[in-house]
């Protein structure tokens, strides 16, 4: 029996090579991700778990994790700490009233007070409205 060209012959080692390195790589990663999921399933045993419904009628389920959990089964450590802590920082940095400091912007629009004003002073004195057109 002949040979295959020798052409087809490189091709079928360096494409086999190839494609058995890959498909190596693939499977390994695959029975890496898996087993991380069965270990993250185990260790979720002890996590609490809320179903919240929301007013679109979805439900979410949230899980309630303590810093050490989220460690232990993430690898990483959370940043952030809970709300209580960053509205006590925030009001011991915010200056107090009266020391001619202005406020810090809450993200909502002021009232327009300025619009007003000189209308409803002028309607208190007394005197015409300079602004208002003759006629």
């Amino acid at each position: 029996m002949r040979l295959p060209r020798k052409g087809i012959l490189i091709r079928i080692l360096v494409y086999g090579t190839a494609l058995g390195y890959f498909g190596w790589q693939a499977l390994s990663h695959y029975f890496d991700e898996r087993a991380a999921e069965e270990a993250a399933a185990g260790a979720s045993d002890d996590v609490t778990k809320r179903e919240y419904k929301l007013p679109d009628g979805r439900s979410v389920e949230v899980l309630e994790l303590t810093p050490e959990q989220a460690e232990r089964m993430y690898g990483v450590s959370p940043s952030v700490g809970p709300a209580d802590d960053g509205a006590k920082d925030a009001d011991a940095e915010a200056p107090a009233k009266g020391e001619g400091a202005e406020a810090a912007p809450t993200g909502e629009a002021a009232p327009d007070k300025g619009a007003d004003a000189p209308a409803e002073a002028a309607e208190t004195a007394g005197a015409p409205d300079e602004a208002a057109p003759e006629g």
